[in-house]
């Protein structure tokens, strides 16, 4: 799946002119990256999985997202910032920006005029596109570093400075979808745990292979 860069207004019309400078960027870019536009989701719960779920690297949000009645014949029930202040409790590294002209409060520099973003789009999405470079390169890395570790763990030769490494990659990666975790555990989680066990059960057939040797 491809990367998603995803922009979010409850006006399919904003969405549209929010996104347009958007893709011609990527494309000068040559990043294999993919613009998708989003009406709000049902509700600020929902962002952190869905991010995870969908390779998104990059959230564009406005503010004012109770204005237009969407699709489900409905008005959204949440604001940009209150989709941005969960989003970050669960990942304060991830890329997201408010584009609004809303301008009357301010999230760590986060939020951009949008009369600005349109006069030169370029000039902002040099940050935006840089810092979603940065976020995906650091979580491959952690990814990476994690997959080995977990080959480590399953041939039982972890030691202490290793395993309170791996602990931690472990929980910093699965910590967006810890508000998701309803009865016993998400299927995100699930799938993860499952490639945890069948690289344990292959490092043993590799044991076991090399003991005939």
């Amino acid at each position: 799946m491809r990367n998603i860069i995803a922009v979010v207004d409850d006006s399919a019309e904003v969405r549209e002119l929010i996104a347009k400078p958007i893709k011609r960027f990527v494309k000068k870019k040559s990043l294999d990256w993919k613009v998708k536009l989003y009406e709000p989701l049902n509700g600020v719960q929902e962002y952190s999985h869905w991010i995870v779920k969908n390779k998104i690297v990059l959230l564009i949000i406005d503010e004012r997202l109770k204005d237009q009645v969407l699709s489900n014949k409905k008005n959204s029930n949440h604001l940009g910032h209150e989709a941005v202040k969960l989003i970050k409790t669960t990942d304060v590294e991830f890329p997201v920006f408010i584009i609004t002209n809303a301008q009357d409060y301010d999230i760590d520099g986060q939020v951009i005029s949008r009369t600005d973003f349109s006069k030169r789009p370029d000039y902002y999405l040099e940050n935006l596109i840089g810092e979603a470079l940065t976020y995906q390169e650091e979580f491959e890395k952690r990814s990476s570093r994690l997959s080995e570790l977990a080959a480590l763990k399953a041939s039982s030769n972890l030691d202490d400075n290793q395993n309170a490494e791996f602990q931690f990659l472990r929980n910093l990666l699965m910590k967006p979808m810890i508000p998701y975790i309803h009865g016993e555990r998400s299927d995100w989680i699930e799938e993860f745990r499952k490639q945890l066990t069948d690289l344990e059960a292959l490092t043993k057939e590799v044991e076991e292979y090399l003991k005939g040797k």
